[in-house]
């Protein structure tokens, strides 16, 4: 089948939901593939990744705002090095998140659905400051982020 085009695009990468269309371009733009998108199905641990996700939001609102402003300048730092220069910049709370699901991996007992920051602070979980969750592994070392020390 032979791809025709709308909107005058020639050469188009990428995916375009109101045709509900995948275009794939090869070779500059001489060869063209649409596909059709496929159709979502939603299983139950979708659910639960949602409810985890939501709990973790609202966690994140609860920390302390010196906590909160050292994940946000640990996350410009981030995005400074390197490896991230084609990267979206990360923010705190992405990277709060990110903390915890990899907390999870070295502390399975955690429920991630439940958790509260006194809980974190009660049995000394490695995420209490910037500096103590890079010296833990889970956030990359960063020289100038080890004066990032605020609990949350």
């Amino acid at each position: 089948m032979k791809t025709t085009f709308k909107h005058a695009v020639k050469s188009f990468r990428g995916t375009n939901r109101k045709e509900e269309l995948y275009y794939s371009s090869y070779k500059n733009g001489e060869v063209v593939i649409a596909k059709t998108l496929p159709e979502p199905t939603i299983k139950a641990h979708h659910h639960i990744f949602g409810t985890i996700t939501k709990h973790l939001h609202k966690m994140y609102k609860t920390l302390s705002a010196e906590y909160k402003l050292d994940l946000s300048c640990y996350a410009k730092l981030f995005s400074t090095l390197p490896e991230n220069n084609d990267k979206l910049p990360a923010s705190g709370s992405a990277l709060f998140t990110g903390m915890l699901w990899k907390l999870k991996k070295l502390h399975p007992e955690i429920d991630l659905a439940t958790i509260t920051r006194e809980e974190i602070v009660q049995n000394e979980y490695p995420m209490r400051s910037v500096v103590e969750s890079m010296q833990n592994g889970l956030l990359v070392e960063i020289e100038e982020a080890s004066m990032l020390d605020h609990v949350m």
